[in-house]
Formats: structure tokens, C-alpha cells, sequence
């Protein structure tokens, strides 16, 4: 059987860096997509990426058909509540796997392989705890957890009954809309280690947010919030990889992908030619040298020295002085 189908319906025009997105899907040979969509723009798709061309309406009817009650989809952004059921709604196409998932298009991959092993895959019945990259085993039972009752309530449901986000597709809140709570209820087996680089998209400069706790052990989801970290990140031969300095020496750390957050970039199409690309808070560019070294590092430009790049963060200065002003 084939390793894992990630499913990603999306609607509307893909980020313009999306052939970036699908060659970090190419340096995965072991994986496979299939991409659900009305954007009708000429990519190239790898073959490992399939492209359904397909309405939000006709998906829609899809969806809906595999309901015995009325549901709510509204726009495309709704989507993000039924990712749990992707499995359960696009069963015809999973077959073939032993896996699948869903992530999101503003990310870039790196080696998944080296996270989303066949070891893991043998272990787990779901691999992450956040909507823009999780993995479920694929079994008729597995993919209908989702649907099970949970301190007597169905989740899904209240979820697919109103227009309003629920979040239930990751440990985004503490409102009770959460299908990592109804495996963990269910003695499924969860792997919820973040290893992701999810960037604040509240900042400017790259801080890493990480998944750190159980949302209804501390009453709250833990999450922790890097402080600013001078640091150099790059897509690399298929690997997303993060250099910084720690005690007097250089870590280059590896991720399965990069989260973007729908953050604005700019990106020229000449880079996806290119075997590493830097990636800086508004911009995707070319690497200046060859490798990052401790003697080279602090000449790595860090982020865009452009008026657009200064007036953001004048305007994070001025909110973080705001804020400490208030805590006063």
C-alpha cells in the first residue's frame, strides 16, 4: 500500500507562492496529494499531486451527501472544521493508503519522512494535534472517531450545523470543539508533538509558536511562544532547516514544514529552479552563500531592508509599547 494522501480542498486563487509549495510536495516521492479545486491557473503538479477540478458548490453537494442532516457551508474558510471528516467524505479515493491528512497551502515541506514514519504510522491512529498538518490512519473505524459521542455531545454536529469557526479540526481553544479530545477520549493513540516551525503571524520578525499541552488538563491550550530568535531559515534540498546560535554554537534543526499563516510574501517564479531558498519574513530569495557557518552567519540577511519591511516593525514596536503601557 501507498504511505499517505494528504487531501486539500481550496477555493479561490492559491498563494503565489504555491509552486513552491508543490515542489516541497515533489521532494516527497513518498507522499501524495490531491488537490481539490476551481483555481484554474497552469501549475506544474508533480506526480505525486493530483488536481480534482471542482466547485465550492459541487464539494458542497458532496459533503452534504454524506450527512443525514442539514449542514453549514457558507465559504471556503469553513472548511477548516470539516478537515476531521476528510477521510470519511473522500473515502473513494483512499483505498490505496495506508494513511491520509490534511495541510494547509501556506506552508512549505520539508522531509516528512523523517516525522511520519512507518514506524509512527504503525503506532498512532492520529499524528499532530494542529489544522494545518495531521495525519490519520486509514481504517472505516479510525475515520469515523470523529462522529462519536463525546461527554454527551456530538461534536461534529454542533460544528457542521453552524456557519460560526469551531475550530474543531486542531487544539486551537478551550470551547470544547475538538476532535484531539474525542480520540484521547476514545483510547486512541496521539502523537502530539509539535515539530512544525508555526510562525506568529502577529509578528513581523519569525517567532515560532509550539503546541505545548492537553487543553483540558490546564483548562486552557498550552502553547508556547518562542521569543525572538536570530536565526536563518531555509527550504534546502527538500529539508526545511532552522540555524541559530545556542550556547556558543551554531544548531541547524530540522522541520517537517514551515507555517506561513497566510502571511503576505513576495516570491519570483525563478526560485522554484533553485536547490535552496531563504525564507525571511516577507520574502522568499536566494541564499548569499553557499552553507551557513559560524563565520558567516551574521552577514546572512535577515529580513528586507525595504520601506514596507521598516514600517511593520515600527508598527509592532509601537502595539508592544502599547501593551506594556496598559499592563501598567
Amino acid at each position: 500500500m501507498k504511505k499517505c494522501c494528504f487531501i486539500i480542498p481550496y477555493f479561490g486563487k492559491f498563494p503565489n507562492y504555491f509552486p513552491l509549495f508543490l515542489k516541497s510536495c515533489w521532494y516527497n516521492p513518498d507522499f501524495n496529494w490531491l488537490v481539490i479545486t476551481d483555481d484554474k491557473t497552469d501549475y506544474e503538479y508533480p506526480p505525486n499531486v493530483s488536481k480534482v477540478d471542482m466547485s465550492f458548490s459541487e464539494l458542497k453537494a458532496k459533503i452534504q451527501e454524506k450527512f443525514d442532516f442539514p449542514i453549514k457551508l457558507s465559504t471556503p474558510y469553513k472548511l477548516c472544521d470539516y478537515k476531521p471528516a476528510y477521510g470519511y467524505i473522500f473515502s473513494e479515493f483512499l483505498s490505496d493508503f495506508q494513511a491520509w491528512g490534511h495541510c494547509d497551502t501556506d506552508t512549505i515541506l520539508g522531509h516528512l519522512g523523517d516525522f511520519i514514519t512507518d514506524r509512527t504510522l504503525k503506532l498512532y491512529d492520529k499524528i499532530f494535534c494542529l489544522g494545518h498538518m495531521v495525519v490519520y490512519k486509514n481504517s472505516e473505524e479510525n475515520n469515523k472517531v470523529f462522529m462519536s459521542e463525546y461527554k454527551g455531545r456530538y461534536l461534529y454536529k454542533e460544528s457542521f450545523t453552524t456557519d460560526k469557526i469551531t475550530v474543531f479540526d486542531e487544539e486551537g481553544t478551550s470551547n470544547g470543539f475538538n476532535v484531539n479530545q474525542i480520540f484521547l477520549e476514545k483510547g486512541k493513540r496521539v502523537y502530539e508533538v509539535d515539530h512544525s516551525l508555526n510562525i506568529n503571524k502577529q509578528r513581523f520578525f519569525f517567532r515560532r509558536t509550539v503546541y505545548k499541552g492537553d487543553c483540558e488538563m490546564v483548562n486552557r491550550c498550552g502553547y508556547e511562544a518562542e521569543p525572538y530568535r536570530n536565526a536563518v531559515y531555509l527550504w534546502e534540498n527538500g529539508y526545511i532547516h532552522r540555524f541559530y546560535f545556542y550556547d556558543g554554537k551554531l544548531i541547524k534543526s530540522n522541520h517537517p514544514y514551515i507555517h506561513l499563516q497566510g502571511r503576505k510574501m513576495i516570491y519570483d517564479n525563478v526560485l522554484t529552479n533553485l536547490s535552496v531558498v531563504k525564507i525571511i519574513p516577507n520574502r522568499f530569495s536566494a541564499l548569499e552563500v553557499h552553507n551557513v557557518t559560524m563565520d558567516n552567519f551574521y552577514k546572512i540577511r535577515k529580513f528586507d531592508r525595504s520601506f514596507s519591511s521598516y514600517w511593520l516593525v515600527f508598527k509592532e514596536m509601537f502595539w508592544d509599547f502599547k501593551r506594556f503601557i496598559l499592563k501598567r
